[in-house]
């Protein structure tokens, strides 16, 4: 008869399409405790389930303070309700339909006793036997799975049982910061926990076992008590979301020395970075334009850092020509002019300069100037080239008039020897001369301009040129040579 109404009760709970994946474990009489484990592996919220114990009635969230609870996979939780210290029943129910009917019970068990509350309709949901009790009334246990349904697999001796009380997930993808921490609720100690990343806790009194230092993944766990009975789970930690983008230090203005064209090559900038991400310790970093890039002027280099999620951030910075190469610049060589005139003019080769980068002027500072007419004597040349960035070169040149061969010898003189010849234009001329001797100076068109009894001549109001100097003697002779006045 028992057979049959177990038959009855599973095809009843099949039609209904009850899965009892949420079941009674334990039950303590004597503490006034119970505690529910789910069996699923998703999660379950528990919070609207109802349970019925001697005809009493209470939700799962009214023993929960009126908090939902949700069950993950594997996860138990212990509840307290004022139950029968001598024998009850205590049956788990859907959120909602009559206790009466076996299409709403999920679970049940009884003892003490039998024949209480609801056995009738755990009988007929094919998850009791009538008439079966445990035989205690201190704290039994129950070591079935998700679809066991008997008396048989409740007892006074404790199943290990692994209890899921805490995760921490890794705070970044990368990170090795989580943790898992168990416990039992069942079982005899000592304990020996073994955990699949090869952590192992040994013959311990404690109740509770936490693995840390954790990258995200799947960790199982086996608990083994004093009496070999074991019990295992697995967990899995997901690293949390990592939306943080790095940072990055400024970094100063860059300059680079131009080469022999007014171009630099960009280097490698990427060690100037100074970077930190809150997950990854080592992000990339990237440079654009990157190194080797040839440039010819004031050029915005960017750096770029990226962590292994994707964010990013960069800085930007300038990075400025210098040019410090000179100039170049070439003078004519030398010039000298003869003339039988008192002034030449000179015309001369154009200065060549050049630069690596550009010129920005060319000025004559010093000299008279291409194509000007130049005096007797010495006029030194002198250019300054100046190119875009400051530098400077100069370069100098001697153009020197002087007066034609021809005209020199025409004028010569052994004995007549003026000085200083060339003269210069504020000096006196002197010529050594006998008493009743006298001097005069002419001009090229032989007019006369100065006369002297004694010798001396000044020059101060002459013009540069040649002139001629004649030394009238006392027998009414005459000699004559060329002078040069600067």
């Amino acid at each position: 008869m028992k057979k049959w109404s177990l038959l009855i009760g599973l095809l009843l709970s099949v039609l209904s399409q009850v899965t009892a994946q949420v079941r009674i474990v334990s039950v303590s009489p004597q503490e006034d405790k119970f505690v529910l484990k789910n069996f699923s592996d998703i999660p379950e919220d528990i919070s609207a389930l109802r349970l019925c114990a001697l005809l009493k009635y209470a939700s799962v969230k009214s023993l929960n303070a009126n908090t939902d609870i949700v069950l993950q996979p594997g996860e138990s939780t212990e509840l307290t309700w004022n139950l029968n210290d001598v024998d009850s029943d205590l049956g788990l129910y859907t959120a909602s339909g009559s206790f009466g009917s076996a299409a709403n019970i999920l679970d049940f068990v009884q003892y003490g006793a039998a024949n209480n509350g609801r056995e009738n309709v755990a009988v007929a949901a094919g998850i009791w036997v009538d008439d079966d009790f445990v035989a205690s009334n201190e704290k039994i246990y129950f070591s079935g799975e998700a679809t066991d349904h008997d008396v048989s697999f409740w007892s006074t001796s404790p199943e290990l049982m692994i209890l899921f009380t805490q995760t921490e997930d890794p705070s970044c993808p990368s990170a090795n910061d989580g943790s898992l921490r168990i416990s039992v609720t069942s079982g005899t100690p000592n304990y020996t926990f073994e955990w699949s990343n090869g952590a192992t806790t040994a013959n311990t009194s404690s109740q509770s076992n936490t693995i840390s230092g954790l990258v995200a993944g799947t960790y199982s766990v086996t608990v083994t008590d004093i009496n070999g009975k074991t019990d295992s789970e697995s967990f899995t930690l997901v690293a949390k979301e990592d939306v943080t983008n790095p940072s990055i230090e400024a970094v100063d203005n860059q300059s680079l020395e131009v080469d022999d064209q007014c171009e630099a090559t960009l280097p490698d900038y990427t060690g100037l970075a100074v970077v930190s991400d809150n997950c990854d310790a080592s992000p990339s970093v990237i440079q654009e334009p990157v190194a080797g890039t040839t440039i010819s002027g004031t050029t915005t280099v960017e750096l770029k850092v990226m962590d292994a999620s994707g964010n990013f951030n960069s800085v930007s910075f300038e990075v400025v020509l210098e040019d410090n190469t000179l100039p170049e610049i070439t003078c004519p060589a030398d010039i000298m002019v003869e003339t039988s005139e008192a002034t030449a003019v000179v015309d001369y080769d154009e200065i060549l300069v050049s630069d690596n980068c550009t010129i920005s002027e060319l000025t004559q500072i010093a000299g008279l100037g291409d194509g000007e007419e130049f005096p007797m004597g010495t006029t030194t040349e002198t250019y300054l080239v100046t190119d875009m960035a400051g530098n400077e070169a100069s370069c100098s040149f001697d153009v020197t008039v002087d007066i034609i061969a021809s005209t020199k010898l025409e004028h010569a003189n052994q004995e007549l020897a003026p000085y200083p010849n060339p003269v210069q234009g504020d000096d006196l001329l002197h010529v050594d001369i006998e008493q009743g001797e006298h001097v005069a100076l002419f001009s090229a068109q032989g007019i006369k301009l100065a006369e002297s009894t004694n010798g001396s001549l000044s020059t101060q109001e002459l013009e540069p040129g040649i002139y001629i100097l004649t030394l009238y003697r006392k027998d009414g002779q005459s000699t004559s040579t060329s002078v040069v006045v600067h």
